[in-house]
C-alpha cells in the first residue's frame, strides 16, 4: 500500500534496464512508473521496447545507461525542467493502450484465436 504512494510523492522515477542479451523485454516496473504522474528517468536502450515506450508514452527521458556523457545531459534538462515546472506531459492515451487490462484481454484473444484453429 506504500510503495504507490511514494512513487506518486516523488519528484521522478529512475528505471535501470541494462543492455543484455535479451532485447525486446519489457520490465514490469515500466508499467507501473507509466501509472504514476511522474517523469521516469529511463536508464535503458532508447532503441529497445522500454526507451520506446516511454518516448511515445511522453512519460520522462531516455538514456543508454553506458552513456554518461548523455546521461549527465539527460539529468541537466530533468533538473532544469523540474525548476521551471514543466514536466513532459503523459500521453495517457499510450499509457492506457498498455494497461494491464487491455494487455490480458489481447491475450485472451490471442488464446481464442489459436483455440479455434487447433486440429
Amino acid at each position: 500500500e506504500e510503495v504507490p504512494k511514494a512513487r506518486a510523492a516523488a519528484d521522478a522515477l529512475l528505471l535501470v534496464n541494462p543492455k543484455g542479451r535479451v532485447f525486446g523485454a519489457f520490465t514490469g516496473k515500466l508499467f507501473d512508473y507509466l501509472a504514476v504522474n511522474r517523469p521516469v528517468f529511463g536508464l535503458t536502450t532508447p532503441e529497445d521496447v522500454a526507451g520506446r515506450l516511454i518516448q511515445e508514452a511522453n512519460a520522462g527521458y531516455v538514456v543508454a545507461n553506458e552513456d554518461i556523457a548523455g546521461i549527465t545531459a539527460n539529468l541537466r534538462n530533468m533538473i532544469s525542467d523540474w525548476e521551471s515546472g514543466r514536466f513532459p506531459a503523459r500521453r495517457w492515451e499510450v499509457v492506457e493502450r498498455h494497461h494491464r487490462r487491455e494487455q490480458v484481454k489481447k491475450m485472451g484473444e490471442f488464446i481464442v484465436s489459436r483455440w479455434d484453429q487447433r486440429p
